[in-house]
């Protein structure tokens, strides 16, 4: 009766973790979209995963590496999308900012961005802010203090394009690509590419290298230069068209440390800015305006904002697998441990075993 009793429990605790990992796949697959570095793609391709590259479109899983959403490139990929975004089209207002954080980022002492430890973890991470001052660990690389990514951490992954929420009926991707990408390899190099254009197309495989290349918005429809580079970006479609209209649609961006609009002076909004603050372009402006500076987003000024995009949290939050897989798997475990352990010991034919030897 009491083996009986145990098998029951211990099978109802497990259940839970036989499924998850599938439901937990593709609770993630239908939220979260992201690309890592170029610096990153080593890690994985060097291990045999060839089509993990800098321009591939990833999902979370809760494995120790992540899902493939579609390939950019494919194999032996050297473009590198370090931005993209899906159009929601949304009142931005209602939103909080989710964003991953660039090498050498410290944080605002208290925030997440600092306390999480050793610093390398924290840049295959996604953070979230009201934009009061503070932020909040929502994803963690390896799941060791929030919902996995499934990356390699410490260093040695760093998120650099995200969208929280799934493609839209649209079936679009809006991305930029690094300064060298646009300036070394083709089709953008071919094009006069800038690493501060904005490009869409179908978000399916093959995307960031479809032919011919098309713009949504050019640099100097942000306030910037060819010469700056893109670092996180969110694109509000409003019009169902491709083509950037300031008056219906709106472009949030932050940029590459180092872009000449940064350190330009007497420049607005850019002047004294951050590569960690978050400009706004459209929704009636045709000049852009700083959206969130770092410091409300609980960022230090000389930290650099790597990833973007705006979200409902509670949204988020609801959507994500529900928690305690982990507990119910130990107490399942441990319950099955107890039979396996009391089936032994009361096993007739053990006991001749050992009286026979």
């Amino acid at each position: 009766m009491r083996r009986g009793f145990l098998i029951t429990a211990g099978l109802i605790l497990l259940i839970p973790l036989t499924f998850p990992a599938t439901v937990q796949a593709q609770a993630e697959w239908d939220l979260v979209s992201f690309s890592f570095n170029e610096a990153s793609a080593p890690n994985y391709v060097n291990n045999g995963f060839l089509d993990y590259t800098q321009d591939t479109v990833f999902s979370p899983n809760d494995n120790w590496f992540p899902l493939i959403r579609f390939l950019g490139d494919g194999v032996g990929s050297e473009i590198e999308t370090d931005a993209l975004s899906y159009g929601h089209d949304s009142d931005s207002s209602l939103f909080d900012a989710f964003f991953s954080v660039g090498l050498g980022s410290q944080g605002l002492p208290g925030t997440d961005v600092a306390d999480e430890q050793p610093p390398g973890d924290r840049y295959s991470d996604i953070y979230a802010s009201d934009k009061s001052g503070d932020n909040t660990q929502i994803y963690d690389g390896d799941g060791s203090s929030a919902q996995i990514m499934g990356l390699l951490e410490n260093a040695s992954t760093g998120v650099d394009a995200l969208d929280m929420r799934p493609p839209t009926s649209k079936e679009l991707i809006f991305w930029s690509v690094s300064a060298s990408t646009a300036i070394n390899r083709d089709p953008y190099m071919a094009a006069g590419a800038s690493g501060a254009n904005i490009y869409w197309g179908e978000s399916t495989d093959g995307y960031s290298t479809a032919l011919p290349l098309s713009l949504y918005a050019e640099a100097w429809d942000l306030g910037l230069t060819g010469a700056d580079d893109i670092d996180a970006l969110v694109v509000i479609e409003t019009g169902g068209d491709t083509d950037f209209d300031p008056v219906a649609d709106t472009i949030y961006f932050s940029l590459v440390s180092g872009s000449p609009s940064l350190i330009a002076a007497g420049v607005a909004p850019f002047m004294g800015g951050s590569p960690a603050d978050v400009f706004m372009v459209g929704a009636g402006l045709v000049s852009p305006i700083v959206a969130a500076s770092a410091a409300e987003l609980g960022l230090a000024a000389n930290d650099e904002l790597d990833a973007l995009d705006l979200a409902i949290r509670e949204e988020i939050l609801v959507a994500l697998p529900e928690p305690g897989f982990i507990p119910l798997l130990a107490s399942g475990a441990t319950l099955l441990g107890l039979l396996y352990r009391g089936q032994r010991r009361s096993d007739p034919s053990r006991a001749l075993r050992r009286d026979l030897r």
